[in-house]
């Protein structure tokens, strides 16, 4: 219950940040789905599930579709607590952090699963079944680009994103999908990339340092990440 609490406050956190960094006032979505504005100093507040897909809906309107949420599921990907950021201290390379944070995941959130599956020169990973939203299958994306720019580089792009509920033009409409191949099928969620990069051990200085926004951001944010820093 605690991991699950901290996983819902930390993308509270990340949808608040998300709509600072779009410049919108995030307190009347706070107002509207009553939640408490200083939820962070709320000793053991547990956001309801219910609460968090209503704020995520309505700040998801303040921007044109998909923005927030992938802002959001970039800069969620760069703190902790989450399932993939407790892999990395043990971790030898991506695959192995990708595994770690599989398992994980059970503890954080037991109704999602996840899986690797490597076919000779391309990797996929997946998230089995379909996102509570539209919304919240564009934060899941952005996340699983997001852990994987740990050991890629914080340009790094995959190759293919398969999405169930989102429609590919959405996400080609954002700037961190250029370039991206994008399809829609029926029950999961994936990003397709080259194998060999599993292999590839995390940086040094972001395993040093979790939270550091070059982790999270996308090319033309340097003006923003000089900022943060």
């Amino acid at each position: 219950m605690e991991r699950i609490r901290l996983l819902r406050n930390t993308y509270l956190s990340a949808y608040l940040f998300a709509l600072r960094h779009n410049n919108v006032d995030p307190n009347p979505f706070l107002n509207r789905c009553q939640i408490p504005g200083d939820f962070e100093f709320l000793e053991g507040y547990m956001l309801p599930a219910r609460l968090l897909h209503r704020l995520i809906q309505a700040a998801a309107g303040s921007c044109r579709p998909g923005v927030i949420s992938a802002t959001a599921g970039l800069y969620n990907a760069a703190h902790q607590p989450n399932p993939f950021a407790d892999s990395l201290a043990h971790c030898r390379d991506l695959a192995d952090a990708i595994e770690r944070h599989n398992g994980n995941v059970a503890l954080y959130s037991p109704e999602n699963r996840f899986d690797l599956e490597v076919l000779r020169t391309e990797a996929r990973w997946r998230k089995l079944g379909q996102s509570p939203t539209p919304e919240t299958e564009i934060f899941c994306v952005a996340n699983l680009i997001g852990h994987v720019r740990r050991f890629a580089g914080k340009a790094w792009r995959p190759g293919t994103v398969q999405v169930s509920l989102v429609t590919p033009a959405v996400l080609n409409a954002l700037p961190m999908f250029r370039g991206v191949e994008t399809c829609a099928q029926s029950n999961h969620t994936a990003i397709t990339f080259a194998a060999e990069i599993l292999n590839n051990a995390p940086s040094a200085q972001r395993a040093r340092k979790p939270a550091d926004a070059a982790g999270w951001s996308d090319p033309g944010c340097s003006d923003f990440v000089s900022t943060l820093r």
